[in-house]
């Protein structure tokens, strides 16, 4: 089978295996996505320094979960949630949250 648009998985039947990837222009917009807010981060007054480091932290692991040969969605889906709690009650994070939130619907790993 060959498909032409971001496909999350596909399972051929029952007890078939589903091969997950991530086009590459979409992920390296996820990365971009979580740099650019890991660089808000870093300089925002707002979070206490623990939770600036969390954050950082959390941040580091989705650019590596997302950059691994076959990402895990459901690794990457949990990153998301964990830095979602960290950085939405941040008032001036949201526009670059909305960046990482926009750049995983498009790789089809956002969860409702």
């Amino acid at each position: 089978m060959n498909f032409n648009a971001p496909v999350a998985a596909v399972q051929t039947g029952a007890y078939a295996s589903a091969n997950v990837s991530f086009p590459s222009a979409d992920s390296l917009r996820l990365i971009d996505a979580i740099e650019a807010l890991s660089r808000a981060v870093e300089t925002n007054t707002e979070m206490s320094s623990r939770d600036r480091a969390y954050s950082l932290e959390i941040a580091s692991d989705l650019i590596t979960a997302t950059k691994a040969e076959a990402p895990n969605p459901a690794k990457v889906r949990g990153l998301l949630s964990g830095q979602a709690q960290t950085v939405q009650p941040v008032g001036s994070l949201q526009g670059a949250w909305d960046a990482v939130r926009s750049a995983a619907i498009a790789i089809s790993v956002w969860f409702s």
